[in-house]
């Protein structure tokens, strides 16, 4: 998942203005693909804890993780409706829609080969590097994608271990490493079997020819993909890679492909995630969807070169800011929620009252919260700050007066660095994010506004069940 970088990697600014450097003709323009809600949309809506937690996709989930958000008991996703095309009321862009999964996963509609073959996918920031699940291998998912139904499906690789899977596991036999892994996760050797392919892709009718990306052939052990990726009654049919191109992995994504083809107007796209949904905008912001004005960073690119990483001054309660927490901030819309090391948890924690639950490691806070209660981070001198009552959950059943919050606790020094955050998507439910390559932001950025939708979090009075 969020593993402590061992290695510096070489910097893609020098990737990224030659995407932005072919400047698109002004008739090219952007599309919407809009979040909708197809399932519960309330986070107290829970069922018994998972032994698992929700990480990266290319990764085992983090043990003793957060339990899924989602109701008991709901039917299971059994694919995903055809795209249908629109334009959002007042504006002239076409979207196409995605889906909250029970406020799980965010997934997009997309389209691979020809004929089209539509399979949703998470969204996912680690990697450039699209997956989807094989017609033969062993899933809940009836949405899935069969290459020898596809005239321009091209096979570019023999059957393989996925390398992300690999490259996220660098520890090299190493003893103590290798049992540091072993408490992570409980399939550390169920790594998934993959083929790299080359076909059409598209999403809202904007295509990509040529789109690399990897197919899921099989699991080891009698696995489904559901209990790789730990989502348990959710089908799991891939993931959408919006991670930067880099060393490791160096296949362009889509949204890279749209840039370097001119396809969309501007080197960019817009993420907002809303309980109702939300969108990615490929090729323009959205200025209906966000307030105020737009903060811009510059991507860390030394550390962990596929993740959208940005600096923060410092992180805030009630609108102060703690001293000796600055550091990095990591996007993760694959991460349900949002991982905080503990160092730095009992730094930000200090002036409030707060437990964490020794089963689901998820932060505990006051249920009686107010709107003024606030969660933040600084960047460039400007505060941006969450209510807490948008990330409860519901209450605890053992601690009473205290309620669940999308905060989890990450205990081990080597999953995530101290002063690193990784936010999940209910925390990024607050904000508008825009992945850039545009060089007017000076390459790589990632821009950051208050989103315009009421984030609108779980329910004190509902408890676990």
């Amino acid at each position: 998942m969020f593993f402590r970088a061992t290695t510096v990697f070489t910097s893609l600014l020098l990737v990224a203005p030659a995407l932005a450097a072919e400047a698109p003709s002004p008739d090219k323009r952007g599309f919407k693909v809009e979040l909708h809600s197809r399932a519960s949309h309330h986070p107290h809506h829970a069922g018994k804890a998972f032994k698992s937690g929700h990480a990266h996709p290319h990764a085992k989930r983090l043990k003793n993780g957060p339990a899924h958000p989602r109701r008991r008991g709901a039917k299971a996703h059994q694919g995903h409706p055809p795209f249908l095309a629109a334009t959002k009321a007042g504006s002239s862009q076409p979207f196409a829609k995605l889906t909250n999964v029970g406020n799980i996963d965010w997934s997009a509609d997309v389209a691979f080969g020809s004929p089209a073959q539509h399979v949703p996918l998470f969204i996912s920031m680690g990697s450039p590097l699209s997956t989807v699940a094989d017609k033969s291998i062993k899933s809940i998912s009836k949405a899935r994608y069969d290459p020898s139904k596809s005239s321009t499906a091209r096979k570019m690789s023999k059957a393989q271990v996925d390398p992300n899977s690999e490259a996220l596991h660098p520890f090299g036999g190493v003893k103590d490493q290798v049992e540091l892994i072993s408490q992570i996760c409980s399939c550390c050797t169920a790594n998934v079997t993959v083929i790299t392919y080359k076909d059409k892709v598209s999403i809202a009718g904007f295509e990509v020819p040529d789109q690399t990306f990897t197919v899921m052939t099989s699991t080891p052990d009698g696995y489904y993909l559901e209990d790789i990726y730990a989502s348990g009654d959710v089908p799991w049919a891939g993931t959408l890679g919006l991670g930067r191109t880099g060393k490791r992995t160096p296949s362009l994504s889509f949204l890279e492909n749209l840039i370097r083809s001119r396809i969309i107007h501007q080197a960019v796209c817009g993420i907002s995630i809303t309980v109702n949904g939300g969108a990615l905008d490929f090729g323009f912001v959205d200025s209906r969807s966000y307030k105020g004005q737009i903060e811009w960073s510059p991507v860390d690119t030394d550390y962990m070169e596929s993740y959208w990483t940005i600096k923060t001054g410092g992180w805030s309660l009630n609108g102060k800011v703690v001293a000796g927490t600055a550091g990095r901030l990591q996007f993760t819309p694959e991460n349900t929620y949002t991982f905080i090391s503990k160092k730095l948890g009992k730094q930000i924690f200090a002036g409030i009252k707060h437990q964490v639950d020794p089963e689901t490691q998820r932060y505990l806070l006051p249920c009686k919260s107010k709107e003024t209660d606030t969660i933040g981070f600084l960047i460039h001198q400007r505060m941006f700050s969450v209510p807490i009552p948008d990330l409860i959950l519901f209450a605890s059943k053992s601690n009473p007066g205290m309620c669940h919050t999308a905060l989890l606790q990450v205990k081990s020094e080597g999953l995530l660095d101290d002063y690193t955050i990784a936010i999940g998507a209910i925390l990024m439910r607050s904000f508008y994010t825009i992945l850039s390559y545009e060089r007017v932001h000076g390459g790589l950025a990632l821009g950051l506004a208050q989103s315009s939708i009421e984030p609108s979090g779980g329910d004190p009075s509902q408890s676990e069940k």
